[in-house]
């Protein structure tokens, strides 16, 4: 609701200072529902307020090998390929996972580094501290803004 401008030396009455308030709380009440509506997202660009509706989580599993050996210290590659294209390089994790567990498994030492990350997709290594046979997958989880 749109307010009157009072004159200079109008007297202020309870109506109008009542309908300052109303028209306050209204203005919060719709803008406290828009801030929360959106979600900010640090890219490479910087970051970006978008609504929480537009950010995609995309989430999957990459298995890397079954059934080899490794020795301690080496890296094994890996990709993953996003279902979706990301407007920017989006924000991932992952975390390395035992498939299958051995008494000389490797896979309980293993760390995920990433590489690279791109519109379309994550690349990374599992490093193994340990030898051992090892049947490992991947779990990534990425959160952006779709193309």
């Amino acid at each position: 609701m749109k307010l009157p401008i009072p004159q200079r030396g109008q007297p202020l009455d309870v109506t109008f200072i009542s309908d300052i308030v109303r028209s306050v709380n209204d203005l919060y009440d719709k803008v406290a529902i828009k801030i929360s509506a959106y979600a900010s997202l640090w890219t490479l660009s910087g970051r970006k307020q978008v609504r929480s509706s537009e950010v995609k989580f995309v989430s999957g599993q990459v298995k890397i090998n079954t059934e080899k050996t490794t020795s301690a210290s080496q890296y094994v590659d890996f990709e993953y390929r996003f279902d979706i294209a990301f407007k920017y390089p989006p924000v991932v994790t992952a975390t390395p996972i035992s498939l299958r567990y051995t008494a000389s498994n490797a896979a309980k030492n293993a760390t995920v580094i990433l590489t690279s990350v791109t519109t379309s997709s994550v690349r990374g290594a599992v490093k193994f501290e340990t030898a051992g046979d090892f049947t490992v997958g991947v779990n990534v989880i990425a959160i952006g803004i779709p193309v």
